[in-house]
């Protein structure tokens, strides 16, 4: 990585950290991300002298004690033994494991407090795969929850029967679809962005609803039924919608 391109990645942290302050109202860390930003622009001379001073042993001394934490099924060592009985076909279970050690890593006490810490600076189509993603690895499929959604079963149905295509020509088919959602939006004077960014917000604090429930009665959410898991999604739905 060269000077430039280290200095356009300080940039964008600088501008990430504006846009986080943003979304929270918060004119403190605004003023403080300014001047931050005020302040890169004069550092791109003394950034050699920065990656001179960075230690590539204790770089990679770190990320392999990180590997080495979040793999005890490879090289053993605390909760080695939970993965004795999984195989290289239990993806699902490796996932989980491997999500969960990354919590505890990080101190979340509530997978919850996961889907909160992704970063609301990141775009909202990748923010939304990454909260869709780790809501379903703890036990939430949106195969389940919108099971009885007629826009969702008719888009699934719908892509469902271009199943014996290439993944590439399914790939383009959701794209267009998607830069349709787009026209139609601004069609409406909609902002997509902040659409789907509402969106998520809804979609974790329904998560965190059936999460609650679950804790409430003792129970994982891995634990709870399907059924129950709808029943508490449209729950969460109706309670939302008594506070409008």
């Amino acid at each position: 990585m060269d000077n430039l391109v280290l200095s356009d990645w300080l940039y964008l942290i600088s501008a990430l950290g504006v846009i986080v302050a943003l979304i929270g109202n918060v004119g403190g860390i605004i003023r403080n991300r300014n001047k931050e930003a005020a302040r890169l622009a004069g550092m791109e001379k003394d950034i050699k002298h920065i990656r001179e001073k960075v230690d590539i042993n204790d770089v990679t001394d770190g990320i392999c004690r990180k590997m080495i934490k979040r793999h005890p099924h490879i090289f053993g060592g605390e909760n080695s033994g939970d993965y004795k009985n999984l195989t290289a076909d239990d993806n699902s279970a490796f996932l989980g494991k491997w999500e969960d050690n990354k919590k505890n890593e990080k101190g979340y006490e509530t997978q919850t407090d996961v889907l909160k810490a992704i970063p609301k600076a990141l775009p909202a189509l990748m923010r939304a795969d990454k909260v869709v993603f780790k809501a379903e690895n703890a036990g939430v499929s949106y195969d389940e929850i919108f099971k009885n959604d007629k826009v969702y079963n008719a888009i699934e149905n719908e892509i469902g029967e271009l199943k014996n295509l290439s993944e590439e020509e399914i790939s383009d088919i959701i794209g267009d679809f998607i830069l349709k959602v787009v026209c139609i939006s601004r069609k409406n004077q909609i902002n997509t962005e902040f659409s789907l960014t509402k969106a998520i917000e809804k979609f974790i604090n329904k998560f965190e609803y059936i999460e609650s429930s679950a804790a409430n009665n003792g129970l994982r959410l891995k634990d709870i039924t399907a059924t129950e898991k709808i029943r508490l999604w449209q729950e969460a739905d109706n309670s939302a919608a008594d506070e409008k």
